[in-house]
This record gives structure tokens, C-alpha cells and sequence, in this order.
């Protein structure tokens, strides 16, 4: 089971990384229809699950991590979510 959880989180991160990192398609500057639905989904999907996944067992942690890094780098607004946590 903690295969699994962890092969889930690596796609999520690297599905996720691959759509913030495109320009065309993650403008958080410019507010998108596309960039609200990733954020809707960061949002549900990840940063409501961020707690677990940072006591859980490694390497969940440091894949954690690794996607909120991404995430602060292309959108700063969601320091301020993460402080609201």
C-alpha cells in the first residue's frame, strides 16, 4: 500500500509539474480558466491531504515537498493559503 501511495503522488506530482510549468497553460497572473481548474485541484487534491502526506512515511514527504516547491515558485498567492492551514 505505500507503493502504491507513493507511485500515485509521484504521477500527480509530475502530471501537475508538467501542466504549472507551461506558460500557456498555468498563467496565474492572468487568472485562466485552466489555471483555476489546477489550482481547484492543488487545492482539493493535494494541499487538503498535505498533513498526511508530510507525517507519512518517506519518500512521501520529500515528494510532497517537491510538488509544493513547484507550486510556490509559479504562484506565490498560495503561501498565503498554506499559512491559512
Amino acid at each position: 500500500m505505500p507503493d502504491t501511495r507513493f507511485n500515485s503522488l509521484k504521477l500527480f506530482t509530475d502530471f501537475v509539474t508538467q501542466f504549472i510549468c507551461e506558460e500557456k497553460i498555468y498563467q496565474p497572473q492572468e487568472n485562466t480558466q485552466t489555471t483555476q481548474k489546477l489550482n481547484e485541484l492543488l487545492l482539493k487534491k493535494f494541499l487538503a491531504n498535505f498533513g498526511m502526506i508530510l507525517t507519512d512515511t518517506d519518500p512521501m514527504p520529500l515528494q510532497g515537498l517537491k510538488l509544493l516547491s513547484v507550486i510556490v515558485e509559479r504562484n506565490q498567492a498560495f503561501v498565503m493559503i498554506l499559512r491559512k492551514l
